[in-house]
């Protein structure tokens, strides 16, 4: 998808019914680490030092189906990366001053694709495990896996396992599934906590700590992104 920079148009006169909608409530801003390598694996490239950045997530509380990443590009810029697991992907350069001081923005047909998850069969592979709580800085938190139910495959192919620590006090947020493969697993596991994702990291298959995702910064937001019908390629 290559990405175009999006003049937005503010909606100030009538919205149409042939239109889909796309809210977001929450502003999540997570501190992302990758851990350097004490020893070489294959199908890897070998980490000599750690390597942190933020990402931020453009979320809605009430649906987990859609989710937005902005990824900032300079001090002007940011990269927008929309994705309904449902059918629908776009993603744009946006200007942060457009972003921040305006709430309802259109998406022109041009920039909208259709998205198809291309790890769809892999649900019968994999499953959510429900563990202990955990106990972070004095406070108790949901804890849960997405992990191979093949062991032979774990074996072979040297699967890592992906941990999710999820903030009790927050159960008005559905989980942040940043994996299709988790949403479509996540679907068939209707027991599955809410609440708002406090970290999400990997262990790998030699039992190392691989990557982290941890919660810096939660902002509450009102903003839509609006695409026509002849360019709504999602299943609800």
């Amino acid at each position: 998808m290559k990405p175009f920079f999006l003049l937005l148009t503010l909606f100030i006169s009538h919205l149409v019914f042939s239109q889909k909608t796309y809210e977001f409530d929450h502003l999540l801003e997570y501190e992302v680490t990758y851990f350097k390598d004490s020893l070489r694996k294959n199908s890897r490239i070998f980490r000599k030092t750690d390597t942190t950045y933020i990402k931020k997530y453009l979320t809605y509380s009430q649906r987990n189906n859609y989710r937005a990443i902005l990824t900032e590009l300079d001090s002007l810029t940011f990269m927008m990366d929309f994705r309904d697991y449902e059918g629908v992907a776009f993603r744009f350069k946006i200007l942060k001053s457009v972003f921040y001081e305006n709430q309802l923005f259109k998406v022109p047909c041009e920039l909208v694709e259709q998205y198809h998850n291309p790890f769809q069969y892999q649900v019968k592979n994999y499953d959510f495990v429900t563990l202990t709580d955990t106990i972070v800085g004095n406070k108790s938190y949901y804890r849960y896996k997405l992990t191979s139910i093949r062991p032979k495959k774990i074996k072979r192919l040297k699967l890592a396992t992906q941990f999710y620590i999820v903030d009790k006090e927050a159960v008005e947020h559905m989980p942040l599934l940043d994996f299709p493969t988790a949403y479509e697993e996540w679907k068939t596991a209707p027991n599955l906590p809410n609440g708002l994702l406090f970290e999400t990291h990997i262990i790998d298959f030699y039992g190392d700590l691989d990557s982290r995702e941890r919660l810096t910064d939660s902002q509450t937001i009102n903003k839509r992104f609006v695409i026509n019908a002849p360019c709504d390629y999602s299943e609800n």
